[in-house]
């Protein structure tokens, strides 16, 4: 019974650590220098010496373009990534 509560609770903790499946899907967008057309503005800025600041959704991922921003700035992010991305917020996620 000891063995069975131990692997309970590995088990537990490697899923808490595993990224979901959008999110896993997600990661695909980092290195795109654009994203795919189904991607729809959700928000967009100008930050300060003009940089213009982008975030869009598919309804499944939203990515915005920091890493080109650090990268216009002198920041090092890591190379061929040109999205940020995470799970889309239920704001964002369509109904269709």
């Amino acid at each position: 019974m000891r063995l069975l509560n131990i692997s309970k609770s590995v088990l537990a903790a490697a899923i808490a650590i595993v990224p979901s499946a959008a999110e896993q899907s997600c990661d695909r967008y980092a290195a795109l220098k654009r994203l795919p057309d189904r991607f729809e503005e959700v928000a967009s800025g100008v930050l300060a010496g003009g940089l213009e600041l982008f975030v869009l959704t598919d309804g499944t991922c939203t990515c915005d373009n920091t890493p080109v921003v650090d990268r216009m700035r002198g920041k090092p992010p890591p190379q061929n990534v040109n999205w940020s991305y995470r799970k889309a917020t239920p704001d964002e996620r369509r109904n269709d």
